[in-house]
């Protein structure tokens, strides 16, 4: 009798497993808009952390909840900070240039570098079918990025790169921060601490502090930071009703969702090399994620 409501909890946590998946994936896509309209990846980044922050600090206040950051867990934290301003730097500057799904095809090599590096930290050891889904994933990727090499602007695969290397590095060390640390806690100092990296950054990498000038661009950055937000309230919820194995599985077609965005919203259209690389990248990702590994979530 009890087993009853089983089914509706998963059906619900896939649900909200995938609608988180897809508010994450919208935010490449209408960033483009955002920098035809004169904005930049630091703005972007920044007041995107600032939303998530925000959302961070209201929680706490509904919750009644201080907080607190052991002392000896502060160096953790700012490694966390550093990394998650790297991952979302590097990830959403990337596509302004080159294509969105492309840049999806790269940043999304990032389960596999936790993966190459998690067993140093205590994680699940790889199996021989591990390495034929990284071969698999690599090979995607190799064929995503060959052929078209020369064509490709360099500054967008050096920064799809440092999003992924960001993102992989913040799961390794959020390890450590979270062990003392709430979650909620983590995500209200990382992001409004990667606002000011994004402040710093901004003069340095960038073209200073830069809003979109026209509605269009400061509407697409409220939608960014809309999606952002609402991802990451559904990914809370989802943590507590899903499990597992179905977020690990339904988060990797997270580049699908952003490849399908910018053939709707930009008409991007991707090489067949690419589409099936893209593909083979996603099957790699779906082979490991497969039920009975241990997962870790992404970062607020």
């Amino acid at each position: 009798m009890s087993a009853a409501p089983v089914a509706p909890r998963q059906s619900l946590g896939a649900l909200l497993t995938l609608g988180s998946a897809a508010g994450f994936a919208m935010n490449t896509p209408i960033a483009t808009f955002v920098y035809a309209d004169g904005g930049n990846a630091a703005t972007l980044m920044g007041a995107r952390a600032a939303a998530a922050g925000t959302l961070a600090l209201i929680l706490l206040l509904v919750l009644r909840r201080v907080p607190r950051v052991p002392r000896g867990a502060w160096a953790g934290l700012c490694v966390v900070t550093v990394t998650l301003a790297a991952q979302g730097l590097g990830y959403l500057g990337s596509v302004a240039f080159i294509p969105v799904g492309l840049a999806a095809v790269i940043f999304f090599t990032w389960p596999i570098m936790v993966a190459l590096i998690d067993p140093l930290f205590g994680g699940p050891k790889l199996r021989a079918i591990d390495g034929i889904a990284f071969l698999i994933a690599f090979g995607g990727l190799a064929l995503a990025i060959g052929p078209s090499l020369e064509t490709l602007d360099p500054r967008g695969i050096a920064l799809a790169l440092l999003g992924a290397v960001g993102l992989a590095s913040f799961l390794m060390f959020s390890r450590k921060a979270l062990a003392s640390t709430p979650s909620m806690t983590v995500t209200l100092y990382a992001n409004f601490g990667a606002v000011a990296l994004c402040a710093l950054a901004a003069p340095i990498f960038f073209d200073g502090i830069a809003f979109p000038t026209a509605g269009s661009g400061q509407i697409a950055m409220a939608a960014v930071c809309g999606f952002y937000t609402l991802a990451l309230l559904l990914q809370f919820a989802a943590l507590k009703v899903a499990s597992a194995p179905t977020i690990a599985i339904l988060f990797n077609l997270e580049p699908v969702i952003s490849i399908l965005v910018a053939a709707l919203l930009l008409g991007e259209v991707l090489t067949t090399d690419q589409y099936i690389g893209g593909g083979l990248v996603v099957a790699g990702l779906l082979l490991y994620s497969r039920p009975g590994r241990r997962r870790r979530g992404r970062p607020a």
